[in-house]
């Protein structure tokens, strides 16, 4: 006698959305996809929100670094520097504000140390400059002093006709009969009054050469001063005077081996800045 087999189950129905399958075990989730029930922990520090995370922090404790501000006295440094019209004032006034604005860029809040450095070198610079175009106009002043002091107390005595005074600040180039006749047109303009002579060495006449030009006041000498040059050379340690010529309104008296410019153009009228030599 045969078994007859009982008949199939009918299929179990799905369980409902979210509970767990028949058996207690939950499948595990699609990939990239938090697990059932909870959310998917934090990767590398991302928030569970998404976003970015936050900054680090800075020094101090700040999330951005403190703004530098440029040292005022930097900028003034270099502004000082770059002026230096003002002798010495100017640069040493870039050299102080210099030294101030290195110092204070030395704390991080503050920048502009190479305006600062700047201006320090400018300033120095300045100084040296100034002080190299001061000494050498000084010690043009005290060079110059005798050549000016001998012209002017050579047209002192052609203007009162004392030619003998006149002949022995002379060399031999310059005649007597040349002193009188100068000496007669000289005195009609009155007694030397002042002069105001710049003197210059003459490297074209050689080493011992000086240039002596500017102006002679006379009294009776209408229109202005009386241009007024000189050479002289230097002779047995003395200045002398080797040629001169005065020009007054296109007129010109001298003797000797004139200047130069009064050669070329008996009307030329030089311009100086001189210092004043009186009696």
């Amino acid at each position: 006698m045969s078994r007859v087999p009982p008949p199939p189950q009918p299929p179990m129905p799905p369980p409902p959305y979210g509970q767990p399958p028949y058996g207690g075990q939950q499948p595990p989730p699609p990939y990239g996809q938090p697990p059932y029930g909870g959310q998917q922990p934090p990767y590398g520090g991302m928030p569970p929100g998404g976003g970015y995370p936050p900054p680090a922090p800075g020094p101090g404790g700040y999330g951005m670094p403190p703004q530098r501000t440029t040292s005022g006295a930097a900028v003034a440094s270099l502004i000082f520097g770059i002026l230096g019209c003002v002798p010495f004032i100017t640069g040493l006034l870039a050299i102080i504000l210099g030294i101030v604005g290195i110092k204070k860029t030395g704390d991080s809040h503050y920048s502009g140390r190479g305006l600062a450095i700047g201006g320090l070198l400018l300033g120095l610079l300045s100084i040296v400059l100034w002080g190299l175009l001061g000494g050498a106009g000084y010690a043009a002043f005290v060079y110059g002093r005798p050549a000016r002091e001998v012209a002017n107390q050579f047209a002192r005595d052609l203007s009162v006709g004392n030619v003998a005074a006149a002949q022995a600040k002379t060399t031999s180039k310059i005649k007597r009969e040349e002193l009188e006749a100068a000496a007669e047109k000289v005195k009609a303009w009155g007694v030397l009054q002042d002069t105001t002579l710049i003197a210059v060495m003459d490297q074209s006449r050689g080493k011992n050469a000086v240039k002596v030009a500017g102006a002679a006041m006379f009294p009776n000498a209408t229109g202005g001063g009386v241009v007024y040059e000189l050479d002289m050379v230097k002779e047995a340690g003395e200045l002398k005077i080797d040629g001169f010529t005065f020009t007054h309104n296109n007129e010109v008296v001298g003797a000797g081996t004139a200047p130069k410019s009064s050669r070329a153009s008996p009307s030329s009228r030089p311009t100086t800045s001189t210092s004043t030599e009186s009696e």
